[in-house]
């Protein structure tokens, strides 16, 4: 594997640890919803600051694999475009993937604006984009779209190593005590 597409897979699996790490703060589909930890987390400023954080470190990692441009070499377009040029038996696969990538363009679009306007610079207008983002289902929409165009790149088993090292949203363990420090 090249080591454009392992920047690639890191960036990717950066991004959805910090997804898994965003759902289980505010009880976003995970198996044993706890209430009383979201509305926790929400309301400790120490602690609401942490989905602050793990939303952000999402977008700006998820925009290192979206985001189209040609100082990047490893955003999943120009990783895809370079299997179709270079005419492999991945070509076909690869160009699928294109399309379906083109097909939520809107919601990579999403996802790179509220990046940039807000996440990685707060631009005087930051306000009018902070709602503008992808909604969750539209981010499970791209999850898909960009594992199938890394499998189309490497392998589903390559794939699956780099996913078996994030912790999932369901094993996380907090535990509230009524002590104060």
């Amino acid at each position: 594997m090249d080591e454009e597409t392992k920047r690639l897979l890191k960036n990717y699996s950066n991004a959805r640890r910090s997804w898994e790490v965003w759902c289980f703060m505010v009880n976003y589909e995970v198996k044993a919803v706890r209430f009383d930890l979201g509305k926790h987390f929400r309301h400790d400023n120490f602690l609401s600051h942490y989905i602050y954080l793990s939303m952000k470190d999402y977008y700006i990692e998820m925009s290192k694999v979206v985001k189209k441009t040609k100082n990047n070499k490893d955003n999943i377009f120009y990783l895809l475009q370079t299997q179709i040029d270079s005419k492999t038996e991945r070509s076909l696969e690869a160009q699928k993937c294109l399309d379906e990538l083109s097909g939520i363009e809107v919601v990579i679009q999403a996802i790179c604006t509220l990046r940039d306007k807000f996440y990685a610079h707060l631009d005087k207008d930051y306000e009018e984009y902070i709602y503008k983002g992808a909604s969750v289902v539209d981010d499970n929409l791209c999850f898909m779209a960009i594992e199938k165009a890394i499998i189309a790149l490497s392998s589903r088993e390559i794939l699956q190593t780099y996913l078996d090292e994030i912790p999932s949203r369901n094993d996380f363990k907090f535990e509230l005590c009524n002590v104060k420090l």
